[in-house]
């Protein structure tokens, strides 16, 4: 049986595979394409056919290195969308877990890149560029800006948000942005007020 096993066997495995040894249920195969020596048994070949493990494994990693790269691509371009243009990254963007340096003219900074996306722990220099605010830094636009005769008829929580305020003197409303309204409070009182309101 087992002689007519090896022809079959031998058949089967055509130019790509050599058949080394057979017992009753292990088969010892060469790929001639890399040169490695494997085992198998004649229930996997009987179902699968032959399959170097090496060329598997390699077609594999070749696979998983490829996901792996287009992820780390993508969350490069999504962590450059978060940054100012002349921000430049510096390490690893695989992961979200991943700590990057970010160099830009004014100096530099480090940050987890799962912060970065998620407008958390950002340093001074990004907070502008954050659309969200925190509780403290709207009470202190708000605090800034009722020192006048205005008043905010809206709330807000982001910089981007239209908001509509009085103006209690003249009985006009104008609509505006938060961003809008801070500029125009920080040319009021001065370049110091942004270090001031303290958005994080």
């Amino acid at each position: 049986m087992i002689k007519n096993l090896n022809s079959l066997l031998k058949l089967a495995a055509g130019h790509s595979y050599k058949v080394l040894d057979v017992t009753d249920t292990v088969v010892s195969v060469l790929h001639r394409k890399c040169g490695n020596e494997f085992t198998s048994t004649v229930t996997d070949i009987a179902r699968a056919g032959f399959s170097c493990p090496r060329c598997n494994e390699t077609r594999a990693d070749k696979m998983l290195t490829t996901l792996q790269n287009e992820h780390s691509k993508e969350l490069y371009e999504a962590v450059k969308a978060k940054l100012p243009a002349g921000y430049n990254i510096f390490g690893s963007t695989k992961s979200v877990d991943e700590q990057i340096k970010v160099i830009y003219a004014g100096g530099e900074f480090t940050i987890l890149i799962s912060d970065l996306l998620n407008d958390r722990n950002l340093p001074d220099c990004l907070i502008h560029r954050s659309t969200s605010l925190v509780p403290s830094a709207q009470l202190q636009i708000i605090d800034l800006f009722m020192e006048e005769h205005e008043e905010i008829l809206d709330d807000f929580t982001e910089f981007t948000d239209k908001i509509r305020i009085k103006d209690n003197k003249l009985g006009v409303i104008k609509t505006t942005t938060v961003e809008a309204l801070l500029e125009g409070i920080m040319s009021r009182y001065g370049k110091n007020t942004e270090q001031d309101i303290h958005l994080r």
